[in-house]
């Protein structure tokens, strides 16, 4: 999806656009290991979002099949979300859970830590509902230092920029130094989504996300509803279900 304000709903502003990521990774030997994968994003005047996106990151597999495309489509006022398998021509409808967000520090969670819960897809008939699984953040690491880098033209779009920096303390994951992760973003406050982002993180390298070829317009309408010859698939309904995100 692009990647605007989390959980919000933006009408008025359509767009199309390329979204190219690309991973950079320095081995210890001198050799770099480069990752790209690109996908076509886009949003129509009522906020209704699509991607276009392959499976494979890095390419082709050898002597493997072509790259499948998978194309999701969200329509946050109607609650629902379309994932397009384009290999067996089948739209699987996803009812669009709700997000609610905790600041709260939850009881045995130690001070520092951020955790979220997200539901994986919604099982078949007959399933026993949602699963969820928990990611932790660091539980030590400072606070983020953010460093307003004022405005720039982005793809000919006005973009906001800004730079965090978050440091892991010496031996917390067996590092002798203390380790600095900066990241910087660069949003467009018009379309309200990021356009560039830059991520240095010394275990994992360089990750670069930018949008390309932005065009301010109204996509086409056919590409917010699933194709007439497939096939809609609807699995265990999730009305109901919420996300529950807790931000400390």
């Amino acid at each position: 999806m692009p990647l605007g304000l989390g959980g919000e709903t933006v009408t008025g502003a359509p767009y199309s656009a390329d979204a190219v990521t690309v991973v950079v990774q320095a081995l210890a030997d001198g050799n770099r290991i480069s990752r790209e994968s690109k996908a076509a994003v886009y949003r129509d005047a009522a906020g209704r979002t699509g991607r276009e996106q392959g499976l494979a990151i890095i390419g082709a597999m050898v002597g493997g099949p072509e790259d499948r495309q998978q194309v999701q489509i969200s329509d946050p006022q109607a609650g629902i979300t379309y994932i397009l398998d384009m290999g067996t021509r089948t739209a699987h409808k996803l009812a669009v859970p709700k997000i609610a967000l905790t600041h709260s520090l939850a009881p045995g969670n130690p001070a520092g830590a951020a955790t979220f819960e997200l539901p994986l897809p919604p099982p078949s008939a007959g399933g026993r509902g949602a699963v969820f699984y928990r990611r932790s953040d660091f539980t030590n690491s400072n606070s983020s230092a953010i460093e307003h880098l004022g405005k720039q033209i982005v793809e000919g779009v006005e973009a906001e920029g800004t730079r965090s920096t978050i440091t892991i303390p010496a031996g917390q994951i067996g590092n002798d130094l203390p380790l600095n992760i900066v990241s910087e973003r660069w949003f467009s406050p018009e379309l309200k989504v990021l356009v560039l982002s830059r991520q240095t993180d010394p275990r994992f390298g360089e990750t670069t996300y930018r949008l390309t070829n932005i065009v301010r317009a109204e996509p086409s309408p056919d590409l917010f509803e699933p194709p007439p010859d497939f096939r809609v698939v609807e699995p265990g309904a999730t009305a109901g279900t919420t996300i529950r995100m807790r931000k400390h």
